[in-house]
């Protein structure tokens, strides 16, 4: 598994337990915190799948692509 995939199946678990914790019987304050959390987690995985993803992309291509 490279590092952006890892990123990627990261953000997929974090979006899977908030989704989860949508139809958990929590306090209402606490569902809406472990949400916000977890959706928080699952956009951070899934800018760094991008990030990781582009800079894996930009070293492939090489120094011809003129950077």
């Amino acid at each position: 598994m490279t590092t952006s995939s890892g990123y990627l199946f990261g953000a997929a678990i974090y979006l899977g337990a908030g989704m989860m914790m949508l139809g958990a019987g929590l306090s209402e304050w606490w569902s809406v915190v472990s949400v916000v959390i977890m959706f928080v987690a699952a956009a951070v995985s899934s800018i760094r799948f991008v990030t990781e993803y582009r800079l894996t992309r930009l070293e492939a291509s090489g120094p011809e692509s003129g950077q």
